[in-house]
């Protein structure tokens, strides 16, 4: 039998250990995937000089399906892509994800994150970009969340600034929320 000093003066014999370890591993290794969202419901696209916010409201998750989960992994694969004409101009990609509690009000839970953005100082006539990527959250469950039941929605905002040409836009690849 092992013992591992703890900091606090409290020791943990090697079979308290293990049970540490297996209960970890088996928590690590359960994914209840709740949704998957492939829609275009917060798809943004911008041609000109402007801004386009775009959201969609998730099916909301039951408090009897959180009863485990103290987390909820969301994942968005998104693709974006922007185009400019002149190094004067910029165009930005930003994901949000907001939560409530069902019958509560949206809070972010994750504000605005630069997805893909252009380099405004940038000397080339034309540039342009596209990347596909995974951004993925972690979000605590709020104690009104577990006992309610929870909601998430997420948000694309395309933005064009000092051109004519070019654009920037946002696709919904999939998203998904798995429990933790």
């Amino acid at each position: 039998m092992a013992i591992i000093d703890k900091d606090d003066g409290n020791v943990l014999t090697g079979a308290a250990w293990q049970s540490v370890i297996d209960t970890v591993g088996e928590n690590q290794d359960r994914q209840d995937y709740v949704q998957v969202y492939t829609g275009s419901g917060f798809d943004s696209s911008v041609s000109t000089t402007g801004v386009d916010t775009q959201d969609h409201e998730l099916t909301a998750i039951t408090s009897s399906a959180l009863s485990s989960a103290n987390y909820l992994v969301i994942s968005i694969t998104g693709t974006a892509s922007f185009n400019t004409d002149a190094d004067t101009e910029q165009a930005r990609i930003e994901v949000k994800i907001q939560t409530k509690d069902v019958g509560g009000s949206y809070s972010d839970s994750l504000g605005y994150v630069y997805f893909l953005r252009s380099n405004q100082n940038d000397s080339d006539s034309d540039r342009s970009g596209t990347v596909t990527m995974t951004l993925s959250w972690i979000h605590t469950l709020t104690n009104d969340e577990k006992s309610n039941g929870v909601q998430v929605k997420l948000f694309s905002q395309s933005t064009r600034t000092n051109g004519s040409g070019g654009g920037a836009s946002f696709t919904n690849v999939q998203s998904s929320i798995t429990l933790k």
